[in-house]
């Protein structure tokens, strides 16, 4: 059968009727008549060997059909496709032979030569005046762009803030008013006098009382070099870590007191809950325990730990700038102390007494010394916030006036006054 030259219109047709096969949507009319063409025409049928070969190279699965043969017509299909290569194969054996330029009386080609190495001679590139200005002034300005990335240090993260002080003084005689937001990192912060609150962002809450060197190293993690600090660790915020440089102390969920002395030393006292003590620094850590509530530990420098009584008073508490009361964990209110213009937590003047013969505050009186005798009438004392007044109880003239209000007692007995 002699062969024929498929035109373009042809071709186009030839092509979506094998990828329709190859894509499964023959109906079984096309399927017969591609068939035929294919056993019919060598061209087409080189045709379709080359279509089905890139059409394999670009499927992302590599997997590619032969002329979409579904379950009803698979043998005979099968049977059709071995008779297509059985065609191809007896072609190509009988196909006429081409004739060369030789056989037709041509000239030989000559020889492809070697091709040798050639050296290429470098181009010498010049660049005018304003050309070398604007590249080293690119260059200038890459460079300090590189160097500020690396010379500034990257933005300090707040993790803290101050709740209260009272009379917070750090160093360089700073002082940090309630609501100042502080930063964490590795700077250390020298508090010289006072007392200062601050409350972690992570829910923990402690106490520095002056003097004292620490560290705010993220908003669950801060570091006391020397000085106290009292920790208070809701549930919700476990975890919270203390470092000294003795020791590292990790919360349950408690309330505890350190101090850490200038030798390192620290003093750990467990008020409630517990917490992991574990003694030494970073990467020589001694074996750590479980501190529970009411007991003490004393870490040195080696890691060495020893039993201590636990002190509860040791610490500030709490504090209120407004009130001036500072309060160390006491559980009973002391009156002198309260007389003596504090708040009944040993904040008072024990050099201060009022005189009951006006209420008025008197600077210190020599034991022994008469400070007045009353005057049988109640006097207000205006320099106090927590005494009403004073009043000698003489019922030698009958009810006597115990508070501003007027409020009268009969039940005095009679005194000298």
């Amino acid at each position: 059968m002699g062969r024929t030259i498929m035109n373009y219109h042809e071709a186009m047709r030839l092509n979506e009727l094998i990828l329709a096969s190859l894509e499964g949507d023959l109906s079984d009319r096309q399927r017969q008549s591609l068939n035929q063409r294919l056993i019919e025409d060598p061209e087409a049928a080189s045709h379709y060997l080359n279509l089905i070969r890139l059409y394999a190279e670009l499927s992302p699965y590599g997997d590619v059909g032969c002329i979409g043969v579904g379950s009803e017509t698979a043998d005979s299909s099968a049977k059709e496709y071995d008779r297509l290569l059985h065609f191809l194969a007896e072609d190509e054996n009988t196909a006429p032979a081409l004739t060369c330029r030789e056989c037709r009386g041509e000239s030989p080609r000559e020889p492809i030569r070697v091709v040798e190495k050639v050296e290429r001679q470098k181009m010498v590139y010049t660049l005018s005046r304003s050309s070398q200005v604007m590249l080293a002034a690119a260059f200038a300005a890459s460079l300090v762009i590189v160097l500020f990335l690396r010379m500034t240090p990257p933005a300090a993260v707040q993790v803290a803030t101050v709740v209260d002080s009272l009379n917070a003084v750090f160093d360089g005689n700073y002082e940090m008013a309630a609501g100042t937001r502080l930063a964490g990192g590795r700077e250390s912060l020298w508090l010289q006098k006072g007392i200062v609150k601050i409350a972690f962002d992570y829910g923990a809450e402690m106490v520095i009382e002056a003097p004292a060197e620490f560290t705010l190293r993220s908003a669950d993690d801060m570091t006391l070099h020397s000085g106290r600090v009292f920790v208070h660790v809701p549930g919700r915020s476990k975890g919270f870590r203390v470092n000294t440089p003795s020791a590292t102390v990790i919360d349950l969920g408690t309330e505890f007191g350190i101090k850490v002395d200038y030798d390192g030393s620290s003093d750990v006292h467990m008020l409630k809950g517990r917490a992991s003590l574990i003694p030494g620094v970073k990467g020589q850590t001694g074996e750590g325990q479980i501190l529970p509530a009411g007991q003490a530990r004393q870490v040195d420098t080696s890691g060495r730990v020893e039993r201590i009584a636990v002190k509860r008073e040791a610490f500030v508490h709490d504090i209120n700038s407004r009130a001036g009361i500072v309060w160390r964990g006491q559980r009973e209110i002391d009156l002198a102390d309260v007389v003596c213009g504090g708040s009944g937590f040993g904040t008072g003047d024990p050099y201060r007494v009022i005189d009951p013969a006006n209420g008025n505050v008197m600077s210190y009186v020599d034991r022994g010394q008469t400070v007045g005798v009353g005057s049988g009438t109640y006097h207000r004392v205006d320099a106090s916030a927590y005494i009403d007044g004073v009043f000698v109880p003489d019922g030698s003239n009958g009810p006597i006036q115990i508070s501003s209000d007027r409020t009268m007692f009969d039940g005095c007995p009679p005194t000298s006054g």
